[in-house]
């Protein structure tokens, strides 16, 4: 219940503070909730390159553990 709670909280603060932000950018309420339910249509063609290319090195790396599990398996 507590980490519900704790997670809860943190949501809230942080859409506070990315509304807060986009409010004082000059974007409208609605506008500002809308970025928030739809951070990937604020981002641009280079940061959603950079996204892309982190979760790309996390899947090789996930995939280099899964392997070495694998092979530490196999050895007797």
């Amino acid at each position: 219940m507590k980490l519900l709670i704790i997670k809860l909280i943190m949501i809230i603060s942080l859409a506070g503070i990315a509304m807060g932000m986009d409010r004082l950018l000059g974007y409208s309420f609605y506008q500002s909730i809308h970025n928030i339910l739809f951070p990937f249509r604020v981002m641009k063609g280079a940061e959603m390159m950079i996204f892309f290319i982190f979760v790309l090195l996390w899947i090789i790396d996930l995939f280099a553990e899964i392997l070495k599990h694998k092979k530490y398996q196999k050895q007797p």
